[in-house]
């Protein structure tokens, strides 16, 4: 079965690849994304076709953040009906429960679990699964999807909660 993910992951992604010289729609055939993507936010794509692109992206443009640069322009609107969803929340633990829940209208590739902290119970540890895409040396696709998660509690939270750690995994340089 193929991941996909809603075209609106895209979002951002053509003034951010321009401001660095690449060639759009160049990138996007190679990666046989169709460039009406960029402006049909609910269209469908190959999800390791994104992520293909976005690690090409970063390559080609020198820029070894680009997942986050691009999560910095993105914002939570990228998830859609489920940002509309989590702006209707009570309180940020039932924001949580509500992306839990249906962030595989984004991507089925994707899922979020919460657990509580076997160390101290008063904190949470949400963790971000990314299934049915091999991840290895995938860096931005991690760096894009953890940013967008922190601006969520950000927002959701009015800046009262914040992450205390974001594991990434990273090779160690050498």
């Amino acid at each position: 079965m193929s991941a996909f993910v809603r075209a609106a992951a895209l979002s951002g992604y053509q003034s951010l690849a321009h401001s660095m010289g690449l060639d759009v729609p160049a990138l996007m055939k190679r990666f046989e994304i169709p460039v009406c993507a960029l402006h049909e936010p609910d269209r469908l794509i190959s999800y390791p076709a994104f992520i293909n692109l976005l690690e090409e992206s970063a390559l080609l443009g020198h820029c070894p953040d680009f997942g986050l640069r691009l999560a910095h322009v993105q914002g939570i609107g990228i998830l859609g009906p489920i940002a509309v969803l989590l702006r209707q929340a009570r309180h940020v633990s039932e924001a949580i429960d509500l992306g839990v829940r249906y962030l595989f209208v984004h991507s089925p590739a994707l899922s979020l679990q919460l657990q509580a902290d076997a160390e101290q119970p008063e904190r949470l540890n949400l963790l971000l699964d990314i299934h049915q895409v091999n991840l290895a040396a995938r860096p931005q696709i991690t760096s894009l999807s953890l940013s967008i998660i922190c601006q969520c509690l950000r927002q959701l939270s009015a800046e009262r909660v914040q992450p205390l750690r974001v594991s990434l995994p990273y090779a160690k340089p050498m």
